[in-house]
Formats: C-alpha cells, sequence, structure tokens
C-alpha cells in the first residue's frame, strides 16, 4: 500500500472511532440534559403544586365563610319574614280601629248636627 494511501485509511478509521465516541458523549449529554430538565420540572412542579394548595386552602375557607353568611342571612330573613308578618297583622289591627274611631267620630258628628 502507498504511504499516502495508509495515511488516509488510518485518518478514515480516526475520524470513524471519533464520530462513534462523539455520538456517544453527545447522547450522554443529551441524557444528562433531559434529567437536569426533568429534576427542575419536577421542583417547579411541586413548587407550583404548594402554592395552588394554599390557594385552594384559602379558596376553601372563603366558602365556608360565604356559606356561614348565607346560613346567617337565611336565619335574618327567617326573623325579618316573622317580623313583616307581624307587623302587617298590627297594621291590620291599627287600619280597623281606625277606621271604627273614624266612624264613630263621623256618626257623633252627625248626630250633634241633628240636635242643633
Amino acid at each position: 500500500m502507498n504511504p499516502a494511501t495508509r495515511k488516509v485509511t488510518r485518518i478514515r478509521k480516526l475520524r470513524a472511532k471519533l464520530n462513534k465516541h462523539a455520538a456517544a458523549v453527545t447522547q450522554i449529554l443529551v441524557f444528562v440534559l433531559f434529567a437536569v430538565l426533568a429534576v427542575y420540572s419536577l421542583r417547579g412542579i411541586s413548587v407550583i403544586n404548594k402554592k395552588y394548595s394554599k390557594i385552594n386552602s384559602r379558596v376553601s375557607m372563603l366558602n365556608k365563610c360565604i356559606d356561614e353568611a348565607h346560613n346567617r342571612t337565611d336565619k335574618f330573613n327567617v326573623v325579618l319574614d316573622s317580623n313583616t308578618k307581624v307587623l302587617l297583622q298590627r297594621d291590620e289591627y291599627l287600619n280597623s280601629r281606625l277606621e271604627e274611631l273614624y266612624n264613630y267620630v263621623l256618626s257623633q258628628h252627625q248626630l250633634m248636627a241633628q240636635s242643633k
């Protein structure tokens, strides 16, 4: 074999070995990169989950407060309705008494007018 051909063949073999090693190193680097990204994304997900759990607990606390406010409002409405019924009954009673008084005064006025 020609020395130049041997040199070219040797260079080709070295390039082939280098390409194999480069491919292996590239695969390792890609694997490490994905592992690092996975760790950071899992860490980020856990941080996000903690924040959402805090938000969810606050929302549930607010929902409990709103439910309690609705319950109190319902109780107040029941009391208000009963008080309104009592007031309406009193109003009707007072109106009937006022009408009786008006009729009495009118009849007395008519009697006085007739006696003159």
